[in-house]
């Protein structure tokens, strides 16, 4: 959609007008390797964001947008990526788009990857507060991360038709045993959470009968936090074919450091 927001705020503003005079930032757009490598050699910590634009993928306008031509990010941002990480260990990669992102080219090389998506308007200043800890991240991938493209169904973005069979995404990864780079409901947190005391009562197995689960989560980790409970049902000896498991129902908990509460499905 041309939604035309009257302000921006990019993630360097939102780093910046976070910490304030208590920080030094400094920029650089990343085009000179060498001028990007010598800033995060003196640096303690390095923000690279990469990624996509409406100019990239999304509807279809005249001369721009529709759908990538790859799953990675651009060669010069992998490189950029690699350039930075090998004098800067201490490397966050922030990356923006609409979909899944190939990693496999540089994620072994960097401690820290932060999927923004397309954060709208004030995405600056939510970022920078999930960089620096004000807010405890929580969110879940809502699709898988492949290793590879081949991982998923074929794909011609110049196809007028085409026919998919019934597996996809997470599912077509599960059948065909394939190990993603992040799997669907995938997402980290400064804290940690345990499970445990799993129950689960029903009055029948028929077509119209519930299911009804609950486990215990607890928070073990120092900070405060969400976790987002997931319930996935598989069918094992189906006479029909069926996904190894598919997600049915979720939850978010939020839970202070050592508090325990009973995540409730049905």
């Amino acid at each position: 959609s041309k939604a035309r927001p009257v302000e921006v705020i990019t993630p360097l503003q939102g780093i910046r007008s976070l910490v304030g005079s208590t920080v030094t930032v400094e920029w650089v757009d990343g085009r000179d390797h060498a001028v990007a490598r010598a800033a995060a050699q003196a640096a303690d910590v390095t923000i690279v964001v990469a990624g996509y634009t409406h100019r990239d993928e999304g509807e279809y306008v005249l001369l721009f947008g529709g759908d990538r031509a790859a799953l990675t990010l651009r060669p010069r941002d992998e490189a950029l990526i690699r350039a930075v990480s090998a004098v800067a260990p201490r490397t966050v990669v922030v990356m923006m788009g609409g979909s899944a992102i190939v990693t496999e080219a540089w994620r072994g090389h960097v401690p820290a990857i932060v999927m923004a998506w397309y954060p709208g308007m004030e995405g600056g200043h939510a970022l920078a507060n999930v960089l620096f800890g004000v807010v405890n991240p929580s969110g879940k991938l809502p699709c898988v991360f492949p290793r590879n493209a081949s991982q998923l169904p074929f794909f011609d973005r110049k196809a007028r038709s085409i026919e998919y069979g019934l597996f996809h995404g997470y599912q077509l990864l599960d059948r065909n045993r394939d190990e993603p780079a992040f799997p669907f409901g995938f997402g980290l947190s400064y804290t940690t959470f345990a499970y445990a005391g799993l129950d689960i009562t029903t009055d029948g197995l028929g077509p119209d009968d519930v299911v009804r689960l609950r486990v215990g989560v607890t928070n073990t980790g120092t900070r405060f936090g969400e976790e987002v409970v997931q319930c996935y049902v598989g069918y094992p000896e189906s006479q029909v074919e069926r996904p190894v498991k598919a997600l049915k129902v979720f939850r978010r908990v939020r839970l202070a450091p050592g508090e325990t509460q009973q995540g409730e499905l049905e």
